[in-house]
């Protein structure tokens, strides 16, 4: 069950973050991850596990 005062559910927060692929390999995968753990503090969201995220 989801509280109703769940701020993602009253405000659609969300964290959207894209990186860019070349031939297969991602670019500046370093600096994406740092923008999504910090977007993840600003919202108060658990940050992805880096070592899983970089596999």
């Amino acid at each position: 069950m989801i509280p109703l005062d769940d701020r993602g559910l009253l405000l659609g927060d969300g964290l959207f973050e894209t990186v860019l692929a070349v031939n297969g390999d991602l670019v500046r995968l370093e600096a994406h991850l740092d923008r999504m753990a910090a977007g993840c503090a600003v919202l108060g969201l658990p940050a992805p596990d880096r070592g899983e995220a970089e596999a």
